[in-house]
This record gives C-alpha cells, sequence and structure tokens, in this order.
C-alpha cells in the first residue's frame, strides 16, 4: 500500500522543468531512476546541457522525498494501527491462563493415586537401565493400575 501511495505523489510532484518536452520529459513524470537514466542518456549525447539535467534531477529528488514523506507517514500509521488492534484485542498471557486450566475427574474407586511428579514416577515404576526403553505402566481397562 505504501508504495502504490509513494508512486501516486510521485507523479503529482513530478514537474519536468521548462524545456523538457516530448520523451525525455514523460520518462521524468515516470519515475526517479528513470528520470536520472534517461536525463543521462540526453546528456551524454549532447541533447541537453549540464543545467537542464541538473534541474531535471533537482525536480526529481524533491518529488521523490515528498513522496517518501508522504509513503513513510502512511506506513507508520498502519504499524501503529495495527499494533493498537493488536493490544486491543489479543488475550493477555500469564495469570488469566492459569486460570483456564481444566480440572481433572476423580479416579475411579480401586485405581491407583497418579504420582505428583516424575520422581513418584520413578519410584512406582522404577527408573529403565541405560539404553532400555521405559516399562509401560500397567493398563487395566483403560485405567491406569
Amino acid at each position: 500500500m505504501p508504495g502504490s501511495v509513494f508512486a501516486a505523489r510521485y507523479h503529482a510532484l513530478i514537474h519536468p522543468p521548462a524545456g523538457v518536452t516530448g520523451p525525455l520529459a514523460a520518462a521524468t513524470h515516470d519515475s526517479i531512476g528513470t528520470a536520472l537514466k534517461a536525463g543521462g542518456g540526453a546528456l551524454r549525447a549532447g541533447r541537453i546541457s549540464p543545467a537542464t539535467f541538473g534541474r531535471i534531477r533537482a525536480a526529481a529528488d524533491q518529488a521523490y522525498l515528498g513522496s517518501m514523506r508522504v509513503a513513510v507517514g502512511i506506513g507508520a500509521l498502519v504499524v501503529l494501527c495495527a499494533a493498537a488492534v493488536a493490544w486491543r484485542f489479543l488475550p493477555a498471557q500469564g495469570a488469566e491462563q492459569d486460570e483456564q486450566v481444566p480440572t481433572l475427574a476423580p479416579a475411579p474407586p480401586g485405581a491407583a493415586p497418579m504420582p505428583d511428579s516424575v520422581d513418584g514416577v520413578v519410584a512406582q515404576h522404577g527408573r529403565p537401565a541405560d539404553g532400555q526403553q521405559p516399562a509401560e505402566p500397567p493398563v487395566d481397562d483403560g485405567v491406569l493400575v
């Protein structure tokens, strides 16, 4: 979006200097790169004077800088609006998230209690020897025993 604004603004601001007509004037109006390339080619070919090329360059520079100011301002405004939307509508992380943790249903009667930590699991099931896979805990009808 800022690129389109930049191009539109450049075309609105650029005015070929007096005495610049035809294809050179069209090139000057197209973009700063085209203006400098066409102006430099015309200068080397002797079709324009160094003073005329200086005026082409000054007009293109002014249009470029004026366009850049507008495009950067619009880009900054878009970023600020996006940040405001994110700040306002994205949920906060942290304390609120802890409150949303679901609670587990109580274990069925006769089921072994769940260990509170990794140490509890090791104490209940033993530690596997190096290079061996841990043993699967015993299961009875989908309930850990």
